[in-house]
């Protein structure tokens, strides 16, 4: 088998394609990354995903003079203990950011087996194991895995730095050489080799600067007559200014949502196209930045928020809870190792260096920021908490703040930090388990949770003293049962564990540019029958229009033009209608809403007042994937204007072709739709049929 050049280096070809999986004495073969099982969407137990997996792969390859041979696994969880040829190699329980291996001494010509054998019992010598955790740690080897072919004198990583000066700084170790050449885009510099790996280029000034709103981004490439090594990056500044974030010196203020990386059934085995479609929705929903909570998360997730112009705030896995010192120095590795690997991610503004929601621990953190800093003087620090008045020894006051109450959406500043000279400050969470809200809930407790995440949007956005804020969190997700809702779902999504939206996520999206997208999300199901004492007001409009109006047949059109009060800081408005035409038992009436910008009427959405099944709608995410690649799709069935029916639960039946459905063929729709992702491993054209409710589509797209 051959060896072909890849971004990442001469790499072995389809490496992650045929590893055989023994699991429960059952035997499959399977593509990276995998789950060691598919589980139930709800209803199972722990145990049920603490078990242990064996992957095994067969490579042929003929050693040669000179090179050596570097095995390295993205993801596994928990423990993965490695075995070449029958020897074993080492064990490994960083599973969050993988591990790099040189296993030359253990190969052979010919043929060679590689077992790799996976733990994923909760361990309490590392983070985040050892107490209760709010969100399950699924089994397998959910990232891909690589078989690299490097020259004995190659460069061991590839970081870039364009410092506050204005240098830029290129550190790439290797053992030996001459001449180190560098590429950056079109633009070529030589260099004497240096020991340390280190070379400046103070004259290089950057075409474009990477930003939220403009995500410009070069290659680098450097070179020696051994080796090649690359990567992205964005050149960008970082500071703090008026205890605000800016970038290039241009305040920014954070909008964001807190992410998990698993998904249904598969768990934490999201495929690349996965992960990126998590990103692309982040975007679409107007967030500019993300919160990987609570540990570091997929590289191809980065790379599409470096490419989307998403800010990111990574994390060190953990939840509450502090081990033992030989715990605490395994999280100290953690912060290194993740620093280490992602260091040339443009999006990352800040490395969160502090385990969720824990005590103050003074030695132990101290350790912590002396390595971020250490390694990375560049970005900020930050550690989140719950404890007001908690020791800050990072750059910014990171705290997850839970006390909203109506009228009063979050805590003073002075009484969070305990002082009154403040630092800057973020808020990392809010929402979340004070309001778990499921798709299928009546309308009054959608609208209040939409209400609790704008409220509190537009308290962090107007405060001076806050940097902005995440909202817990983006997608609901698995958990333990200390946590869930008795079914081992936590629902504390703005969308539901397929990435369907919940009305909470109009929040979010109405502080889009108008120029980007018009949106106009009126908070109803448009019933009569479904709030107490009956009606849809008040009606609250979501829009980022300059007012809206509601138009019902034999009712002339009324205009509101006076936003609600309380939300000046968010760039969209909040419209209150008060009363309408309408009664209990009494003629209910279609509507019309619009939503006008420069005096233009930009948005047109409508409901009916009796609303009949009249088709079924499938979205596919995407025309093309690569090979071994998944997409997503989403069936829901509509009435006669294309709306969804919130209360449809009726069931969907899949059948594909070049495709597998990574989930049951069969499913109910729950608020009226349902999501699933598909995975190809065939190139040509893969297809997708769907039947529900007495109507059938079908989608294709290219496997390439």
């Amino acid at each position: 088998m051959a060896f072909s050049k890849t971004e990442l280096g001469l790499e072995y070809e389809n490496f992650n394609l045929d590893w055989e999986r023994k699991v429960d004495g059952n035997i499959d073969i399977v593509a990276l990354p995998s789950e060691s099982r598919r589980m139930p969407l709800r209803y199972f137990a722990d145990k049920d995903i603490q078990c242990v997996a064996t992957f095994t792969k067969h490579v042929a390859l003929t050693k040669e003079k000179h090179f050596r041979y570097l095995l390295q696994f993205e993801g596994f969880s928990t423990i993965l203990t490695l075995y070449v040829n029958g020897q074993k190699v080492c064990e490994n329980y960083f599973g969050y950011v993988g591990f790099t291996e040189d296993i030359t001494d253990f190969l052979h010509d010919g043929d060679n087996e590689i077992v790799a054998v996976v733990d994923s019992k909760e361990d309490p010598r590392v983070p985040p194991f050892g107490f209760v955790i709010d969100y399950l740690t699924f089994s397998g080897i959910y990232r891909e895995a690589h078989l690299y072919k490097k020259h004995e004198n190659h460069f061991s990583y590839l970081h870039v730095t364009w410092e506050d000066t204005g240098n830029l700084m290129i550190e790439a170790p290797s053992k030996e050489g001459d001449r180190i050449d560098v590429r950056i885009d079109d633009e070529k510099y030589s260099f004497f080799y240096e020991p340390n790996g280190k070379y400046i280029i103070p004259e290089y000034k950057p075409k474009e600067l990477w930003s939220p709103s403009s995500p410009s981004l070069s290659t680098i490439v450097v070179s020696s007559e051994t080796d090649e090594i690359q990567t992205r990056f964005g050149f960008r500044h970082l500071s703090l200014i008026d205890k605000q974030l800016a970038v290039n010196g241009e305040k920014v203020k954070i909008l964001g949502l807190d992410r998990h990386q698993s998904y249904p059934y598969v768990g934490y085995a999201g495929t690349k196209n996965m992960q990126v479609l998590d990103a692309r929705d982040l975007k679409d929903l107007g967030c500019n930045a993300v919160r990987t909570s609570h540990y570091p998360q997929s590289r191809h997730f980065l790379d599409a928020c470096d490419e989307l112009g998403i800010l990111v705030f990574e994390e060190l896995p953990g939840w509450q809870h502090l081990g033992d010192e030989s715990w605490k120095k395994n999280a100290v590795s953690y912060v290194e190792k993740m620093i280490q690997r992602d260091y040339n991610h443009p999006s990352i503004f800040m490395w969160g260096v502090r385990i969720n929601e824990s005590p103050d621990d003074h030695e132990f953190y101290m350790e912590t920021n002396r390595i971020a800093h250490e390694l990375d003087p560049h970005r900020l620090r930050g550690g989140v908490r719950f404890i007001y008045g908690s020791e800050l020894l990072e750059d910014v006051y990171t705290i997850n703040d839970f006390s909203y109450q109506e009228g009063k959406p979050v805590d003073p500043a002075e009484l969070i930090q305990g002082k009154k000279e403040l630092a800057p400050m973020l808020i990392t969470e809010f929402g979340g388990h004070t309001y778990p809200t499921k798709k299928t809930d009546n309308e009054k407790r959608l609208i209040h949770q939409t209400l609790i995440h704008a409220e509190v949007i537009n308290a962090a956005r107007k405060d001076n003293d806050r940097m902005g804020s995440f909202g817990w969190c983006a997608y609901d997700y698995n958990t333990h049962q200390q946590f869930g809702s008795g079914d081992k779902i936590c629902y504390h999504g703005i969308s539901d564990i397929f990435r369907n939206r919940k009305m909470a996520a109009a929040a979010y999206r109405i502080q889009k540019p108008i120029e980007e997208e018009a949106v106009l999300e009126p908070l109803t199901i448009w019933a009569l029958g479904e709030r107490d004492y009956s009606g849809v007001v008040p009606l609250h409009i979501l829009t980022n229009c300059d007012y809206v109006s509601a138009e019902m047949p034999g009712v002339n059109e009324v205009f509101f033009k006076e936003a609600e009060p309380g939300f000046e800081a968010m760039n969209g408005k909040v419209f209150v209608v008060k009363a309408m035409d309408a009664s209990w038992g009494m003629a209910w009436r279609d509507v019309t809403f619009r939503g006008y910008h420069n005096g233009k009427c930009v948005i047109v959405k409508k409901f009916l007042a009796e609303c009949v099944k009249s088709d079924l709608i499938l979205d596919l995410s995407d025309d093309e994937i690569p090979a071994h690649d998944a997409t997503r799709i989403n069936a829901r069935l509509v009435d006669q204007i294309g709306n969804t029916l919130h209360f449809s639960n009726e069931i969907v039946h899949i059948e594909t072709d070049n495709c597998e459905v990574l989930g049951p063929s069969e499913a109910a729709l729950e608020g009226g739709e349902y999501a699933f992702y598909v995975r190809a491993y065939e190139r040509g054209k893969a297809s997708v049929k769907v039947s529900c409710g007495g109507y059938q589509k079908e989608v294709s797209f290219e496997v390439l």
